[in-house]
């Protein structure tokens, strides 16, 4: 801002020095058209959050062997005895439980999140100069510019969530120690040891099941608006073609709207810049013509974030405008 302000101080002594050269006589110009810029870059990065998946442990039991009551024949197995394991014709009765125990593991619900894209937006601009000093051919001035850009648009998306499902079974044995022996069928008063026999004991892992993750999306959408002043030096060529080149200081307000799965926010920067333009313009009758130019603007990057999710908006790009010119 320093410079801009010693720029026109500069600007406005050289003007009042002259005044008693000049020999052409101050003048307004007015340009309007649209404006397109070669390249705006947007770019998201860091993580969003998706829905996550509860940890549990649970252990299930097919009977209560404590508290079952009364047996009966068909609700037990013959097991070999282990008191005689070498001979299998002695065998025990034997009460059996499975316990079977599921286990859910939930997988990070942070998902990365990254891409870019790069936009070309077809703008419109208008500036309004006034020319401190003038010769035949040549003449000092200075220009106001007023820009604005719409629809600038980035998107990424990720994946995370989810999780996955062990399942163990185990089956112990309870025996009863101290009868009936197979193959007596009478239970009456007969119960199994509330200890299983670890010995028997059978387990067994089935394969592990997935839950699907959740995919998150995230998108930027911005608009540029700018105010620009600075000096311009024009070189009359012939009366009908004018040559120019300006240097403006700009004040850029851009507005940003973020958007990451469900959340949003909407943020405004004022960021600071420069430009240097090269154009002509040629008059078809003594106040109005057409004109063209290209430059260059060098813009703050913006910056917004939501959450863990960044966006950035580079605005810096080569600019190429045309349309209508009208001095007064």
């Amino acid at each position: 801002m320093k410079t801009l302000l010693a720029v026109v101080v500069s600007v406005l002594s050289f003007a009042g020095l002259a005044e008693s050269e000049r020999s052409g006589a101050r003048g307004w110009t007015l340009t309007v058209g649209p404006a397109w810029r070669a390249r705006v870059k947007s770019s998201i990065s860091g993580t969003g959050r998706v829905p996550g998946v509860s940890p549990s442990h649970s252990v299930v039991y097919d009977k209560d062997i404590a508290g079952h009551g009364p047996w009966s024949v068909g609700e037990v197995e013959k097991v070999p005895d282990p008191d005689y394991p070498a001979d299998p014709t002695f065998q025990k009765y034997a009460a059996t439980r499975t316990a079977t125990t599921t286990t859910v593991t939930p997988y990070s619900n942070d998902a990365a999140l990254g891409g870019s894209d790069a936009d070309r937006p077809l703008g419109l601009r208008a500036i309004v100069g006034y020319d401190f000093y003038a010769t035949e051919r040549f003449s000092l001035g200075l220009g106001l510019k007023f820009a604005a850009y719409w629809n600038m648009r980035s998107s990424a998306s990720g994946h995370a969530g989810g999780g996955s499902i062990s399942v163990h079974r185990t089956k112990d044995y309870y025996l009863f120690n101290n009868g009936p022996i197979p193959d007596d069928t009478d239970f009456t008063s007969f119960y199994p040891d509330t200890d299983p026999y670890l010995p028997y004991q059978e387990n067994e892992e089935l394969p592990s099941e997935q839950i699907a993750g959740s995919f998150i999306n995230a998108r930027i959408r911005s608009d540029l608006y700018q105010i620009g002043i600075g000096p311009q030096a024009t070189w009359h060529a012939f009366d009908w073609l004018d040559f120019y080149g300006r240097v403006e200081a700009l004040c850029n307000i851009a507005h940003m709207n973020f958007e990451v799965g469900p959340d949003d926010s909407t943020d405004t920067k004022c960021l600071f810049g420069f430009e240097g333009t090269l154009g002509c313009a040629a008059f078809f009758t003594e106040n109005f013509g057409l004109y063209a130019e290209c430059g260059y603007e060098w813009v703050d990057k913006a910056e917004t974030d939501l959450g863990r999710a960044r966006a950035d908006v580079d605005f810096s790009s080569f600019i190429i405008s045309t349309g209508a010119i009208v001095r007064f």
